[in-house]
C-alpha cells in the first residue's frame, strides 16, 4: 500500500469528512499527481515510442544475428541485448503515456528516470571497456577520451536520478500541504458548529 493509498483510505474513512471535502481531494491530487499532455507533447510520445520500439526490435536482430568472433562477442551481443529491452521499454512506456494523454508524475517520471540511469551505466561501462580495449590493443590515445564519454552519461544519468528525486520530494511536500489544508478546513468547520 503506498502513502497516497494510506492517506486516502484514511480520508475516506473518518467520519467528519463529507462527499464534497472527499471528492475536493481526489480532484487535487488528480491535478497534483497528473500532468495532461498538450497534442504535441502526445505526438512527441507517440513518435519517442514508436522510435523506441523500432531500435529495441534492431538492436534485438543485432544482438542475435550480428558476426562478432574472438573473445568480446558474448559481451558485444550482451550489450545489444540490453540497448534492446531498454529501447522496448522505453518505447512500451512512451505508447502507455501518449495512448493515456496523461503523465502519472510518480510512476511515470520515475520509470523515465530508472531507464536513463540504466542507459547511463551502460553506456559508461562500453565506453570502459573500448577505452581499455584501446589501451591494450591500439595507440592508447583515444582511451582517455572514451573515459570521459563514459564519465560524462555517467554524470548526466545521476543528475537525471537526482532530479526526479527532488521533484518526487516535491510531490510529497504537496500532498502534505493539501492534507494540512483538509485537516484545517475540518477543524474550522468544527469549530463553527461548535460555536453555533
Amino acid at each position: 500500500m503506498s502513502h497516497h493509498d494510506t492517506f486516502a483510505d484514511r480520508l475516506m474513512a473518518a467520519e467528519h469528512v463529507d462527499a464534497k471535502r472527499k471528492e475536493r481531494y481526489e480532484m487535487e491530487m488528480r491535478k497534483i499527481l497528473s500532468q495532461t499532455l498538450t497534442p504535441a507533447r502526445r505526438t512527441a510520445y507517440a513518435v519517442g515510442a514508436v522510435f523506441g520500439l523500432l531500435v529495441g526490435v534492431d538492436f534485438g536482430v543485432l544482438a542475435v544475428t550480428l558476426h562478432i568472433t574472438g573473445a568480446y562477442a558474448l559481451f558485444g551481443r550482451a550489450v545489444f541485448a540490453v540497448l534492446a529491452v531498454l529501447a522496448l521499454a522505453w518505447g512500451a512506456l512512451a505508447g502507455r503515456i501518449a495512448i493515456r494523454g496523461t503523465v502519472d508524475l510518480t510512476k511515470d517520471r520515475t520509470a523515465v528516470a530508472r531507464l536513463v540511469w540504466y542507459f547511463s551505466v551502460l553506456i559508461s561501462v562500453v565506453a570502459l571497456f573500448v577505452g581499455g580495449l584501446e589501451l591494450k590493443y591500439g595507440s592508447g590515445k583515444w582511451s582517455a577520451f572514451t573515459a570521459v564519454i563514459g564519465l560524462a552519461y555517467l554524470i548526466a544519468g545521476g543528475l537525471f536520478v537526482i532530479r526526479n528525486l527532488v521533484q518526487q520530494s516535491e510531490l510529497r511536500i504537496r500532498e502534505k500541504l493539501l492534507e494540512i489544508d483538509l485537516r484545517l478546513a475540518d477543524m474550522d468547520e468544527e469549530m463553527r458548529k461548535s460555536r453555533a
